[in-house]
């Protein structure tokens, strides 16, 4: 069996230092709505998942990724990994691509220079290096599991 290769996009809509960025207008499309169509562009993944929160708060990101036609993991509002995790569980990933929320127009060269995995199943070991240059370039974490 191929090995199954996602992206989970964490989003929330509470945010301290930017209430509703991922839903802020950007040339016309939602923040969030760019970064889906940038990642999906990566030709590795087999799915993208945006990991949100189970609050009531955001249920508008929830009903903004079913328009999208993205999936939504829901889990606990103060625990990232959970829902990192849940996400994972969920959609059966066998490697799973943590994309920050800055990926935004290189998302998919991030997805390229850093999921591809080696013969034996484990991360290349070039892989850190060139993660620190395409971060530089992005300006997002991105994290292989």
């Amino acid at each position: 069996m191929a090995n199954r290769t996602i992206a989970v996009i964490q989003a929330r809509l509470g945010s301290s230092r930017l209430p509703r960025k991922v839903l802020a207008d950007f040339a016309g499309k939602s923040v969030l709505a760019r970064m889906v169509e940038r990642v999906r562009c990566a030709r590795l993944l087999d799915d993208v998942v945006v990991a949100t929160s189970d609050a009531p708060q955001d249920d508008e990101l929830a009903s903004h990724c079913k328009d999208l036609g993205v999936a939504c993991f829901r889990g606990s509002e103060n625990d990232v990994l959970a829902r990192f995790v849940g996400a994972a569980h969920q959609h059966a990933a066998d490697w799973v691509v943590d994309v920050g929320p800055g990926a935004g127009e290189h998302g998919d060269q991030v997805v390229h220079g850093g999921a591809v995995p080696a013969e034996d199943g484990v991360a290349p070991q070039a892989l850190q290096s060139h993660l620190d240059e395409r971060q530089a370039l992005a300006q997002v974490v991105v994290q292989i599991l």
